[in-house]
């Protein structure tokens, strides 16, 4: 899903980053640092 609204953007990235980390929490993975979080964040906006 493409989005012009920067701000549409981000909420979609933060929803995508809130399922992934439940997910991870289900499975019983503990969750990431967030400097990790940030690199992730930074290659899933490029």
């Amino acid at each position: 899903i493409m989005y012009t609204d920067k701000e549409e953007s981000n909420k979609a990235a933060k929803e995508r980053m809130r399922n992934m980390r439940e997910r991870r929490n289900k499975e019983g993975v503990t969750d990431l640092p967030d400097y990790i979080k940030q690199n992730i964040a930074c290659t899933v906006k490029s």
